[in-house]
């Protein structure tokens, strides 16, 4: 069963100016802000709502490099939404995961 959204994913070019746009826009306050070198970005998570068990975040992934999965995504489709993650909860009679990855059209 699905649970609730962790966080979506926005790639981005200039992950300064998209948290200041966030911040501005909607009042998302930084939680966090890191490089992923195994992923080769730099990501900011940017909590919605109060700072409360089961909070929802929005993740602006800016590439290192042009060569990564983000900076490939951020050529071929521009800056926008990429993949969601979200919270399930297991099946009770551990037939397999209640929910399974979501592929986009």
């Amino acid at each position: 069963m699905l649970s609730r959204i962790d966080h979506v994913g926005i790639a981005c070019r200039d992950l300064e100016a998209k948290i200041a746009f966030y911040e501005s826009t909607f009042g998302l306050t930084v939680a966090s802000i890191e490089v992923n070198e195994a992923q080769g970005v730099r990501e900011a998570m940017l909590q919605v709502g109060t700072d409360r068990p089961g909070s929802s975040y929005v993740q602006l992934l800016e590439p290192l490099r042009p060569d990564t999965p983000v900076g490939r995504f951020l050529e071929r489709r521009g800056e926008g939404v990429v993949p969601a993650s979200s919270r399930c909860r297991r099946s009770a009679h551990r037939a397999g995961p209640a929910c399974g990855p979501v592929s986009r059209p």
